[in-house]
């Protein structure tokens, strides 16, 4: 259901996948959107942006900078446990 490329950032691992065979970006990617639609709105306007960390994984939908604009950054800023895949914080736009 993306529009949008995945700008991915791992930490160690220069492939796909988070560290021992996890889920993919994509994975990442929808665990976050399903878990974030229903508080904020993300206007898929921007490829999604996967951070992988030691213990998390953070998904950012940011929003795509227009000159001028001096509004937020990102629509939600996601962090889902990458051990459990549960979702323990939403943030919304900046």
């Amino acid at each position: 259901m993306l529009n949008a490329g995945v700008v991915s950032v791992p930490q160690q691992n220069s492939d796909k996948q988070s560290v021992s065979n996890g889920p993919s970006d994509s994975q990442w990617i929808e665990i976050a959107r399903e878990a974030a639609k229903d508080k904020v709105h993300l206007q898929m306007l921007a490829p999604p942006v996967v951070e992988h960390g030691a213990k998390e994984v953070i998904v950012t939908f940011p929003v795509p900078y227009q000159p001028g604009y001096r509004g937020r950054s990102y629509d939600a800023k996601v962090t889902i446990d990458s051990a459990t895949r549960k979702v323990t914080q939403i943030l919304g736009g900046d």
